[in-house]
């Protein structure tokens, strides 16, 4: 009965940790002041990224809590990702949205690949 739940549990850290590798081992500031430096954010739009970052990890860790459906996991996952970027998207202006936009299908296309390396 344990080793399901002990195989999904290294499969779903697997993959978090692969995951916030690149994004959330950063905090929400370091990650807000990257997006700042790559999109030229003003003072006050890195603030509202922070502070969307912030509710997005806090939004996650309650997710992932006590969760052992890797499928359900993986789908709250890309939702609240796509929740994240639309709030973004919605602060930047035109120029900023290209590069954003640029970011987010690099950042699926690496997550895609993850998630096939992990199927297999």
């Amino acid at each position: 009965m344990k080793s399901p739940v002990l195989l999904v549990s290294i499969l779903v850290f697997t993959f978090l940790a692969t995951y916030t590798n690149a994004q959330m081992m950063k905090s929400p500031e370091e990650r807000a002041k990257e997006l700042r430096q790559n999109l030229n954010l003003t003072n006050e739009q890195t603030e509202i990224v922070e502070q969307i970052y912030e509710n997005a990890d806090n939004e996650f860790r309650n997710r992932i809590q006590g969760s052992g459906n890797r499928d359900q996991m993986k789908t709250a996952m890309n939702a609240l990702m796509n929740d994240t970027d639309a709030k973004v998207l919605k602060i930047l202006n035109d120029e900023q949205k290209v590069i954003y936009d640029s970011i987010i299908v690099v950042r699926k296309k690496q997550l895609e690949q993850l998630q096939k390396n992990i199927d297999y």
